[in-house]
């Protein structure tokens, strides 16, 4: 049984958000649907002010209302490229003087105006930046940039660098026609809490929640915008797209019939999207000949993100496992019950089951690098799988501190042993998992000296929860909102310097994803040890015989030059050989 709604909503811990996402770049009115007023964005604020774990930032604060302005200008331009800092400075300065103005009379007329304003300069500049160029000219990605240009001649430059490194849909990247000022600002207010909360429409929750649960669909490819559709940058081996001779660099020109041509990338790749099994027909370009191609959409396309046996490697009677746990997807958000939807503890179950059913399993190796994190019920209940029911985490709010344990009344399904493949883009729910394997003495970490370091929880949060009893206009959207810290059993938290790994592997992870930016650690103290006394005792008589299995496994540690995988294999080959756990 997997745990279900807390309060309003399962816990979520993960990095990355989107923050503005892609739309329409064409220049037309437009009115939004689900677009907060300016009254609600002053309403969620408040609310998630009362209901934050960490900060009670003051409305009437003028250094908060410089953060927020500092916010809006950079989640309209997060790449650095549109905004000259005298710009940005204004918008602060003209926020400090109206805000208690803004706040009384709910007036949001000072970030419209230079929302419209300001990115009308900022498209004049950048159209007289734009010329024609081909698809050979396109260069690496572009350069990242720590503030916004202090000059038009800098500006200019970083334009420059920005178009010859970006497709064709370089105005769509950078003005976002579904963009609202109202929208924006309820990012900025949330974000001016901590790095983590953000308010979310309903469409983007819904491209948001889609790939968290599990129920993509599609045919196999990724795209870029072209002047005459979609270009075709990849094809998924095996997918529905390569089985029917689609190739890298083939344009689609239409999705069922209609032209791509005058769409958004945002548009036009919402007309691949659908339900499994569902067909399209896609109008093909490719060598200046065109064909339409009947594809079924399918879920199975994307099962390099889901949980999967990656290598298994035999010698003799004996067999290692790779397992791979990229996130933790699953059911557990807004109190969803759609079996549809994918689960990665049941993926992991069924995945370990699956290999003792096969041949005896004797070494399992857990990878999790790159892991950004997801709902935290699924990495508590894989935690189970190993440890049964014992304490996997502390979560700390600003009135109590709860212990979760494994929702697993059995024993463990595998007591072998256990090795946790980490690197520094290892966070959240992760964290969670590979430190209460840690400290329970169940595993031997390697990879990265230490993990990404988050430490907090999420809440996932509809607006139109008659629990909230809010009064908004617009009843819509979702907040994600930092309402505690968490703990690992040991009291550690992990934004105080990440999870520490027993063996730290010689070279960078190459399935790091590497996250452009770190947000700073919200930090917390750690916490006296969440165990009671008798399995601080066990895992005390453990400690000297786990230390000392360490250590004689970093003496007969040889090939430092050696891929990671190859380490971690031979890890694995030492840890039987040296029977330990």
């Amino acid at each position: 049984m997997f745990y279900r709604r807390i309060l309003l909503v399962s816990f979520f811990l993960g990095l990355g958000v989107l923050i503005c996402g892609k739309g329409v770049g064409q220049k037309k009115e437009r009115v939004s649907l689900d677009s907060p007023s300016c009254s609600d964005v002053l309403q969620i604020f408040s609310w998630s002010r009362n209901n934050h774990g960490f900060t009670q930032s003051s409305l009437n604060d003028p250094e908060f209302a410089k953060r927020v302005a500092v916010l809006f200008s950079e989640k309209l331009d997060p790449n650095y490229v549109l905004f000259l800092e005298s710009e940005v400075q204004a918008l602060s300065k003209t926020v400090s003087k109206r805000w208690s103005a803004l706040v009384q009379k709910k007036d949001c007329g000072v970030f419209k105006n230079w929302f419209n304003q300001t990115l009308t300069a900022a498209k004049k500049r950048l159209d007289s930046q734009i010329v024609s160029k081909s698809k050979s000219v396109r260069k690496a990605s572009p350069a990242k940039y720590p503030s916004f240009a202090s000059d038009p001649q800098e500006l200019a430059l970083r334009q420059k660098a920005f178009l010859e490194s970006v497709p064709y849909d370089a105005r769509e990247i950078l003005f976002p026609e579904e963009l609202e000022p109202q929208t924006v600002l309820a990012k900025s207010m949330l974000g001016a809490l901590d790095p983590y909360s953000t308010y979310f429409s309903e469409s983007e929750f819904s491209d948001f929640y889609e790939e968290l649960s599990g129920k993509s669909a599609g045919v196999g490819i990724t795209v870029e915008k072209s002047p005459i559709g979609l270009e075709i940058t990849e094809v998924i081996a095996q997918s529905p797209a390569d089985l029917a001779g689609i190739k890298s660099g083939d344009e689609i020109l239409e999705v069922d019939g209609k032209s791509l041509a005058q769409l958004s990338f945002r548009q036009s790749a919402q007309l691949l999207k659908g339900d499994d099994a569902t067909e399209l027909k896609l109008t093909i370009e490719s060598k200046n000949e065109r064909a339409v191609k009947t594809l079924k959409r399918t879920t199975r396309v994307f099962e390099d993100k889901k949980v999967a046996t990656v290598q298994i490697k035999k010698a003799g009677d004996k067999q290692i496992a790779l397992v791979s746990v990229p996130s933790f997807y699953g059911r557990s958000g807004l109190g969803s019950e759609d079996k549809s939807e994918r689960s990665s503890a049941e993926d992991l179950k069924n995945q370990i089951e699956s290999l003792q059913e096969e041949d005896k399993l004797d070494v399992l190796i857990l990878d999790l690098r790159g892991n950004p994190g997801g709902y935290l019920e699924e990495a508590i209940t894989m935690a189970g799988f190993f440890l049964g029911p014992k304490e996997v985490v502390g979560i700390k709010d600003r009135e109590e501190l709860r212990t979760l344990k494994a929702d697993w009344t059995t024993s463990p399904i595998y007591k072998g042993p256990l090795i946790v493949w980490v690197d520094e883009e290892t966070a959240s729910a992760g964290e969670v998992l590979a430190a209460a394997l840690k400290d329970h003495q169940r595993a031997l970490l390697v990879g990265s000296p230490t993990t990404f370091g988050k430490g907090s929880v999420q809440k996932l949060i509809r607006l139109n929860d008659p629990f909230l009893n809010l009064k908004l206009e617009k009843n819509t959207g979702v907040i994600k909102l930092t309402t505690s810290a968490f703990f690992s059993p040991m009291g550690h938290s992990p934004a105080n310097g990440g999870v520490k790994t027993h063996i730290s592997l010689a070279d960078k992870s190459t399935k790091s994803v590497g996250h452009e930016s770190k947000p700073q650690a919200l930090k917390t103290r750690d916490l006296e040890p969440l165990m009671d006394s008798s399995q601080l005792r066990e895992i005390n008589e453990k400690e000297s015989e786990f230390q000392n299995l360490v250590a004689r496994i970093q003496r007969r540690e040889s090939g430092k030059d050696k891929a990671e995988i190859t380490q971690v294999f031979e890890i694995a080959d030492q840890v039987l050989e040296l029977k330990a756990f």
